[in-house]
């Protein structure tokens, strides 16, 4: 496989990671306390740190 393709399909499986994991995190504290703006704030914290997360581990990976 070329270079190129990895790359590609590594960042298709981080975005997906990073979906999951904010859907996750933003269901759980919606059952918390059934606020959604805290759902929706904790979700998109939860998919940035995942995604900042798999930028980090590709720029010690190269």
């Amino acid at each position: 496989m070329s270079t190129v393709a990895l790359v590609g399909l590594y960042a298709a499986i981080a975005t997906l990671a990073a979906v999951v994991v904010g859907a996750i995190s933003g269901w759980l504290s919606w059952l918390d306390d059934h606020r959604l703006a805290r759902a929706v704030l904790v979700g998109g914290s939860a998919s940035g740190a995942t995604l900042g997360l798999a930028v980090a581990v590709a720029a010690m990976l190269t």
